[in-house]
């Protein structure tokens, strides 16, 4: 808990204050405002920020400890196991015109969004859409990618049925799911941590083929 626990501001400055009292510096009876005391207070707040980054070096050498940047080194450098990061649901998109009109639109200039989860989604190619009528409708498929990253921007067959662009006749809808996925938080890589070590072993045990599972990406990532 020593090691691992940063100390206060306030607790340094009781420290400070035990100790000049003990050399016979009445350092608790100096005025609020006064230059000595202004000075130990500031010293104290910079003491505290260089335990904080002590104890954060500190718990980065270990699994059970390590949190953000460090937690994410530790994984890198003991077990070769990388943070997942956040990615961006993306997947096809069929628009259908139903009107006489044409349009040609450049590359990220189109913009959908689901009424549901209201995620955005931005069309990633330009795109040619013909006239079409409401007995003869013309339809194109067209790649879409979410705006923000993370299972936010998940989204159900359907489920994104808006043109934030507004085109007259048009209509668009995702004929199958799109996936985000959030970055590993400390837990689940810590976790990843843990079952990788099953990989060292000749005997195949179970943490071994969970950590295949949880390593495992499809061709885009």
């Amino acid at each position: 808990d020593v090691l691992v626990r940063p100390i206060s501001s306030d607790e340094v400055k009781e420290k400070a204050l035990d100790m000049l009292e003990r050399v016979k510096i009445p350092a608790r009876s100096w005025r609020v405002g006064s230059v000595a005391l202004t000075l130990l207070t500031i010293l104290c707040l910079l003491g505290a920020m260089g335990s904080s980054i002590v104890t954060d070096i500190v718990r980065g050498l270990f699994l059970a400890y390590a949190r953000g940047n460090y937690l994410t080194a530790h994984a890198k450098d003991v077990y070769d196991v990388d943070r997942l990061p956040a990615t961006f649901a993306s997947g096809k998109y069929v628009l259908t015109n139903k009107k006489g009109n044409v349009y040609n639109i450049g590359a990220n200039q189109l913009y959908v969004r689901s009424s549901t989860t209201f995620a955005r989604y931005r069309v990633t190619s330009a795109i040619s859409l013909g006239a079409g009528s409401e007995g003869s409708p013309t339809s194109i498929t067209v790649d879409i990618i979410a705006v923000e990253a993370g299972a936010k921007s998940s989204a159900g067959v359907a489920e994104i049925d808006e043109l934030e662009t507004k085109l007259v006749g048009v209509t668009g809808s995702n004929p199958t799911s799109l996936l985000g996925r959030d970055a590993d938080t400390d837990d689940q890589l810590v976790h990843r941590c843990v079952v990788r070590r099953g990989t060292w072993s000749p005997f195949g045990p179970r943490d071994a083929y969970e950590s295949a599972a949880l390593d495992a990406t499809f061709p885009d990532g």
